[in-house]
């Protein structure tokens, strides 16, 4: 949860591109917000940023996501973007409606993400979920 400030900063700035004329959009910010522009495509990717400056994203085809670069470079941390499937029977009174989920990631094994099923979630995290859905 310690990243969830920037990452909802960055998301915001991906989804106000949404549907803009892509010269209008900066550079570092042009093949993530197509990707929420199209959203017909299926796929994702992963770039970067720095807690000093989260809104400063690099996409960088050459990055390794894998790689742990906190010791090299302690500001910097991966983000990866990309599309769930939600099963709906995995979600407090089926309700998927919040901008934070709890999920299951193995990055150094495969792609492959999926919500944390809600038997698996805390009782302050289900409270705090339901109370924003009322």
């Amino acid at each position: 949860m310690g990243r969830i400030y920037e990452l909802r900063k960055i998301n915001e700035r991906i989804f106000s591109y949404k549907d803009e004329d892509s010269v209008k959009i900066p550079e570092n910010y042009r093949r993530v917000s197509w990707l929420v522009t199209n959203e017909m495509s299926r796929g994702g990717i992963d770039f970067y940023s720095h807690f000093s400056d989260p809104l400063n994203i690099t996409v960088d085809d050459f990055m390794e996501f894998h790689k742990d670069y906190s010791k090299t470079d302690p500001d910097r941390f991966n983000i990866r973007m990309t599309d769930i499937m939600v099963i709906k029977d995995h979600l407090p009174e089926y309700q998927f409606s919040s901008p934070v989920y709890p999920i299951l990631a193995v990055p150094e094994k495969c792609d492959a993400v999926i919500i944390l099923p809600k038997e698996y979630w805390t009782e302050e995290f289900t409270e705090w979920y339901l109370m924003r859905n009322l």
